[in-house]
């Protein structure tokens, strides 16, 4: 059975499924000034990222199941480091970044910087990143990938809980996942085929602040391209995705014919 997007509910991810240029994600755009309003859906260390060595960040749920994750998320971080990391530079991107580390994990290629994060990458779990553009830009297509390739229950629980930020909607998308879990266990578990999952290709941010940013993300696979927009806030001391009410990961997606008007970025 054909894992299901874990963006949308119910819909097909151009990030995740074969047959992505022919579904658009369906959810609600609100503009304001012509930008987007919207919200989006390890292993070990990374080589030559260094570790931190203040308290981790955690996500606080009113429920029961979330306080445990936190206090798992606590443990497992314990004496390892945490996101204590220095801001960097606040000028948006508008050029490729430079010194970007490209590292295939599970099929996705996936950026990493030794200023920017992730600076701990525990299991298939990659957080800390710099309060600054370039860490929520890493922070958008590490933590988006990860989650759409998501291969057990300890794992999207871990960053369901970790990183998105507590709202209505991010207990409905742990609802669905709940779900998905228990009508099709071996659908989530089962590794994406090589190949199926498109590749970052480009970039451009629609709007940044040191609170939130939402970034315009294209992917390509099979040499056809799709661009849609990722939110994220920052949120006990680390970038985390922000969920619509709905319950919805990712903005609004189109398929364009090149990435001209953005910034080529890719790793493969």
């Amino acid at each position: 059975m054909a894992r299901r997007d874990r963006s949308q509910s119910g819909e097909s991810s151009p990030w995740a499924r074969p047959g992505f240029i022919g579904a658009a994600l369906v959810v609600v755009v609100a503009v304001a000034c012509g930008v987007y309003a919207l919200t989006a859906r390890g292993g070990h260390r990374n080589a030559g990222v260094p570790g931190r060595t203040t308290a981790p960040s955690t996500a606080i749920t009113p429920t029961t199941e979330g306080t445990q994750q936190v206090v798992k998320a606590k443990a497992a971080t314990k004496g390892r480091g945490g996101c204590d990391l220095p801001p960097g530079p606040q000028t948006v991107p508008t050029t490729a970044p430079s010194e970007i580390t490209w590292t295939l994990w599970r099929t996705a290629a996936l950026p990493s910087s030794p200023t920017a994060g992730p600076m701990v990458v525990q299991g298939d779990l990659a957080r800390c990143y710099a309060h600054s553009p370039l860490g929520a830009l890493i922070a958008a297509v590490q933590i988006y990938a990860r989650w759409q390739l998501v291969m057990s229950n300890q794992e999207w629980r871990s960053i369901a809980y970790g990183q998105m930020v507590p709202s209505a909607g991010r207990q409905i998308v742990i609802a669905d996942m709940k779900a998905e879990a228990k009508a099709d266990p071996a659908g989530l578990a089962a590794p994406t085929p090589p190949g199926d999952f498109a590749q970052i290709a480009a970039f451009q941010f629609l709007s940044y602040t040191p609170d939130s940013t939402v970034i315009d993300i294209v992917v390509t696979k099979a040499g056809q391209y799709v661009v849609g927009p990722i939110t994220l806030a920052w949120s006990d001391g680390d970038w985390k995705i922000a969920v619509l009410p709905a319950g919805t990961i990712t903005g609004p997606a189109q398929v364009i014919s090149s990435t001209a008007g953005y910034i080529a970025w890719s790793g493969v």
